[in-house]
């Protein structure tokens, strides 16, 4: 007994797009062929959900045999370029080394022009305030004279200017190497010499330089008082509690007490700003000798 196909319904068209992508489609004697005919005889004797159902079924259960296919071959070929690539080096030492090493001297110049590069443009990126933060620079300008070099050296009264007079400056921060720097830090014994900045409060509320220990907030307010980085405070007091400690300070021509109010974390080579300690704006200001300074313009 004989039965004729009807092939006048087609398989789901989506399943047919995705078969379609699977396998190349040569005409009748293919899987989409042979799909087409299983379609037909399921729909003659089950209907057209059973149909279409085991359509699917099928076209699905071909998804992971047609990856398995391209991973194996992809696999395959990439061994036989391995095989060859040896073979080739082998065959051309000379050339070969003179090649590979080529390669790794630009991929390496490469890498470290990039390192290089990445780390120059990280400087002071890490403040939290980096994109509000400015530097004021001067220059001294005379009548009917273009202005001189620029430099980073204001007077100290602009601080104070600025804040008072243009109240979109939040902080005015007030820092200066130290005049006779390094300076020797001594405490029970113990002595170092040491690079640092003398800075006012405002200079801690402008740059992101995290306090492990003491109060941030007021570190530099008072007379006296030094702030330490992680490091110094180490190498000063070991694993004692530095805080409210005092410490000798000397430099040249020079020294007293002094009291660590606070320990900053070390500061990050991509940071302008280099310091082993903060000695408090507040501690030069007390110094009649010295006070002329910030007084001038």
């Amino acid at each position: 007994m004989t039965a004729t196909l009807d092939f006048s319904f087609r398989p789901p068209r989506a399943a047919e797009w995705l078969l379609r992508r699977l396998h190349a489609d040569n005409g009748d004697y293919t899987h989409l062929g042979e799909f087409a005919e299983i379609f037909a005889a399921t729909l003659a004797e089950k209907g057209r959900a059973r149909a279409v159902l085991g359509y699917w079924s099928q076209v699905l259960r071909s998804v992971p045999g047609f990856i398995a296919n391209k991973i194996y071959w992809s696999l395959s070929m990439l061994r036989n370029y391995a095989v060859i690539s040896y073979r080739t080096i082998v065959k051309n030492a000379g050339y070969s080394l003179i090649s590979l090493l080529g390669l790794a001297v630009g991929l390496a110049s490469f890498i470290l022009i990039l390192a290089y590069a990445r780390f120059e443009t990280s400087y002071d990126r890490f403040h939290e305030k980096a994109d509000r933060t400015f530097r004021l620079i001067g220059a001294e300008v005379k009548p009917g004279e273009k202005p001189g070099e620029f430099d980073a050296q204001m007077p100290d009264p602009a601080a104070t200017v600025l804040k008072t007079e243009f109240p979109e400056v939040r902080h005015a921060a007030r820092v200066m190497k130290q005049f006779n720097d390094p300076a020797v830090l001594s405490f029970e014994g113990k002595s170092f010499m040491e690079s640092g900045l003398i800075a006012d409060q405002d200079f801690l509320e402008i740059f992101s330089f995290p306090a492990l220990r003491g109060d941030r907030s007021r570190a530099l307010d008072a007379p006296g008082s030094i702030v330490l980085t992680e490091r110094v405070a180490r190498k000063l007091y070991g694993n004692q509690d530095p805080i409210g400690k005092t410490l000798t300070y000397g430099i040249r021509g020079g020294k007293g007490d002094l009291t660590v109010s606070a320990v900053v974390r070390d500061v990050p080579r991509n940071s302008h700003l280099q310091f082993d300690y903060l000695l408090s704006l507040a501690t030069i200001e007390a110094r009649k000798q010295d006070a002329y300074m910030f007084k001038n313009w």
